[in-house]
């Protein structure tokens, strides 16, 4: 009979793997004596499905964790395409929000929630304030490019905002304009990757209205801004401009979190296989001491 291996050791390998695999910080060690493993505040069983469980548990968790937070106000009358201080649109018009990004790869951006009220019309306006998503109720929205940024088009207006910046804005053409039409990416998308200086819509930042999944937004490498604000012109199209009327304002909570490159999820996956091998090795190995304890 083959004697079963060391399964503890490689059970410390794999819990390893999947730490690597989460570029997080600190060893993953042995409790002596207590068949324990720990990684920092953290302590799991090194020889249960139970820990198996906790580890996958502990990835998914710091997975959705990982990153930073941050809530800010965009008012009706913010310009997306009056970064940096300038005034591109009329003089109706404010500057947007801009957010510092921290360097990396493999970042996302996500909008836990988008709440709030803008009119884009005088008010009282016969369409009435609407949300985060904007409204339909007027005309579609066919806005040039400005300012090195793109422009944009939608079957909606007055709705929520973004680009990306990566501080060389006008050095070259500016990228394609994106149609979120019926008719092109529209707005149900679950995940946009936008090149730097393409303004793109968030909406409320869910496949649906108030409703469904959170839409994922990849941030380009070289991004090192984000902006938020609206998109407005005279007749919603042309040349970035008509804020004046505009009113209301919305609440934003946003969050920035990095995934594994791949081979961190190689990692991660090479991982969570070898501790279900273990497992199967732990068993095996029980059952040959119960059976040497038997033929005793």
């Amino acid at each position: 009979m083959r004697r079963p291996g060391n399964t503890g050791r490689n059970r410390d390998a794999c819990f390893g793997a999947i730490v690597q695999g989460l570029d997080r910080p600190g060893p993953v060690e042995p409790v002596p004596g207590l068949g324990l493993l720990r990684w920092g505040q953290m302590y799991i069983r090194k020889d249960s499905l139970g820990g198996a469980v906790a580890a996958m548990a502990m990835a998914a968790a710091l997975l959705g964790s990982a990153g930073s937070a941050g809530a800010v106000t965009v008012n009706g009358t913010d310009s997306v395409y009056n970064y940096g201080g300038t005034l591109v649109a009329d003089l109706g018009s404010t500057s947007p929000v801009e957010i510092s990004l921290p360097a990396g790869s493999g970042r996302i951006l996500t909008f836990s929630s988008v709440s709030g009220l803008v009119e884009i019309t005088p008010a009282p306006s016969p369409f009435g304030p609407h949300g985060p998503d904007g409204s339909d109720a007027v005309f579609a929205m066919n806005i040039d490019p400005a300012a090195g940024l793109s422009g944009i088009m939608s079957a909606n207006v007055g709705y929520l905002s973004g680009v990306f910046l990566n501080g060389s804005e006008g050095a070259g053409p500016a990228p394609a304009t994106l149609d979120f039409s019926a008719g092109g990416i529209g707005e149900t998308f679950t995940s946009l990757t936008p090149l730097t200086d393409q303004v793109f819509f968030i909406g409320d930042g869910r496949t649906g209205t108030g409703a469904g999944a959170r839409q994922w937004f990849y941030v380009p490498d070289d991004a090192t801004t984000l902006v938020l604000g609206l998109v407005d012109g005279y007749g919603y199209t042309g040349a970035p401009n008509a804020y004046f009327d505009n009113s209301g304002a919305f609440d934003v909570n946003l969050n920035l979190s990095a995934v594994p490159e791949p081979g961190g999820w190689s990692l991660m996956l090479v991982g969570f296989g070898c501790i279900a091998g273990t497992l199967r090795s732990a068993r095996r190995l029980r059952a040959h001491r119960t059976a040497m304890a038997e033929a005793a």
